[in-house]
């Protein structure tokens, strides 16, 4: 099995443009921007009947509903990506969490538990606050699953290369200025032995899932590839 000679200098990982790092597939990310809109309306909704009474504290979580579901609003808004960037960068220095399907399941978990609280229990649509509410909370189990499932795999390949004498030296794998998805790829490869790869898809939650520069999510820097190579738990995507 080859791997790069540590003499020879490592190709520098070509960063692209179009903010790979924050891009799902399409139908998460529509699935996702829907259930936002649904936690912004609900929020709305539920703020307009509460003009009718005096209610300060629900009134204060419905505009704390309203706020989370403006985050995931931005986050997974599906038109000019990069307009959103700068947005999302904030996001992913102070909100990482929500940029992790697992993160992200557990968080749409919550706020479809709020949704359903606020449109059941103060009485303003208990209908809507089953299908609204019934609609995120199994988005975010579907998204914790797939989010476990992806982790568990990529585990496997974590104590292969932990297991191999050369791709375990990080040098051997990792340039210094980080590692992009092809490269990736061919690590995994590699280790496996084998010609099965990564979806596109896969592939790019995988690299933003173990990088932390949140300017550039798109490229695992060297220092969150050691970080992940190194003897500790699970990462979880």
């Amino acid at each position: 099995m080859s791997y790069n000679n540590p003499n020879v200098p490592l190709e520098a990982p070509k960063i692209p443009n179009d903010a790979a790092g924050f891009k799902k597939a399409l139908g998460w990310q529509l699935g996702f921007f829907i259930a936002a809109c649904m936690v912004i309306a609900t929020s709305f909704i539920t703020m307009l009947e509460l003009f009718t009474e005096f209610a300060p504290f629900q009134f204060v979580s419905q505009v704390y509903l309203a706020l989370f579901g403006l985050l995931m609003f931005i986050l997974d808004w599906p038109l000019n990506q990069e307009s959103m960037r700068p947005y999302r960068v904030h996001i992913y220095k102070f909100l990482l969490f929500m940029t992790r399907f697992v993160g992200r399941g557990v968080w749409y978990i919550f706020l479809g538990t709020m949704v359903f609280a606020s449109l059941w229990d103060l009485d303003v649509s208990p209908f809507l606050g089953i299908v609204l509410g019934g609609y995120i909370v199994s988005l975010g189990v579907a998204s914790t699953i797939m989010g476990l499932q992806l982790s568990m795999r990529l585990e496997k390949v974590r104590k292969l290369i932990r297991g191999d004498t050369q791709a375990s030296r990080v040098e051997n794998t990792c340039p210094g200025d980080g590692l992009s998805g092809e490269m990736f790829q061919k690590v995994c490869q590699r280790v496996r032995g084998d010609n099965q790869a990564w979806t596109p898809q896969e592939l790019n939650y995988i690299i933003c899932g173990l990088n932390h520069d949140a300017k550039h999510p798109e490229v695992i820097s060297r220092q969150d590839y050691e970080y992940w190579v190194s003897d500790g738990r699970m990462a979880i995507l």
